[in-house]
């Protein structure tokens, strides 16, 4: 994250995989501290789920079926 300090040990994709990123390409990797990293992934992980809503159709309740 921009303006961060603190040592970065862990490995990120610039652009998630689950979003198009490439796996192995080193142009979409870059380092991040754990804290940043762990930020990151959650905000990526809610845009998932909310993608996944979207794309699923409403489970009709079963009391109304």
């Amino acid at each position: 994250m921009p303006g961060c300090q603190h040592r970065a040990t862990e490995a990120d994709h610039v652009v998630p995989v689950a979003e198009g990123g490439a796996m192995y390409d080193p142009l979409n990797g870059q380092a991040a501290c754990s804290s940043c990293h762990m930020q990151k992934t959650q905000r990526e992980a809610a845009r998932g789920r909310q993608r996944r809503s979207r794309l699923r159709p409403p489970t009709p309740h079963p009391g109304l079926v």
